[in-house]
């Protein structure tokens, strides 16, 4: 009797396994000639989907996999590196700012989850091919209670215009002639809206004058 209780388990476990191994060899590894490679990399899909269901400590190390996975891949088939990572349920977007979050923590040696906690739309503004920042303007960002409110101040310190506070990526830098007819514009509003103030304060003070003297004369 035990030893058919041994059994049972013994085929119960075998079962779980081929069933496993079933769900973990889903993608299609043929398609994109990466055979040779598939058992490294369905280690690195179970490494995955530990790490991505866990808290934000463990999205710096779901990044890492990423990165690794990657340079594993990065001369193959055009397109297996999206088309791995989709299979596993991340988009192209997720997985691109994820590890631009990592970029950010290695080049300014910060702590992994502080990077992971930057606003998607930092992390794409600071990693820019063409960003304008320099290490401490950078620091200065990520160390900042609200990154990407500190980003757009540094933006507009060196002379840029940032469309919208919600789309820091519509930025444009602008001349100091330029910047001095901003200004004008601004200075002008300014004074147009206190004219109006005041012609509604002088209609308001001529108003009483003269319900004062109705008062006076009666």
């Amino acid at each position: 009797m035990e030893f058919e209780f041994f059994d049972n388990l013994s085929n119960v476990k075998n079962k779980i396994e081929e069933i496993q191994e079933v769900e973990e060899t889903t993608f299609n590894y043929t398609a994109f000639e990466i055979e040779d490679i598939k058992s490294d990399l369905i280690e690195e899909e179970k490494k995955i989907e530990l790490f991505a269901g866990r808290t934000m400590e463990n999205l710096y190390k779901l990044a890492l996999t990423f990165e690794r996975v990657r340079g594993k891949l990065a001369n193959r088939k055009n397109g297996v590196f999206v088309a791995w990572c989709m299979h596993k349920g991340f988009n192209r977007e997720y997985v691109s700012v994820l590890t631009k979050k990592l970029q950010i923590s290695k080049e300014l040696r910060i702590e992994e989850t502080k990077a992971m906690a930057l606003p998607n739309l930092t992390v794409k503004q600071l990693t820019k091919i063409d960003a304008d920042f320099s290490v401490n303007e950078k620091l200065k960002i990520v160390n900042s209670d609200k990154p990407q409110k500190k980003l757009i101040e540094v933006l507009e310190n060196k002379r840029y215009i940032v469309s919208s506070t919600d789309n820091i990526s519509k930025i444009k830098k602008i001349d100091p002639k330029e910047q001095m007819e901003l200004k004008l514009k601004e200075i002008e509003k300014e004074i147009k809206y206190h004219m109006n103030v005041l012609k509604e304060l002088n209609q308001q003070k001529y108003k009483l004058e003269k319900d004062l003297n109705g008062v006076s004369q009666s």
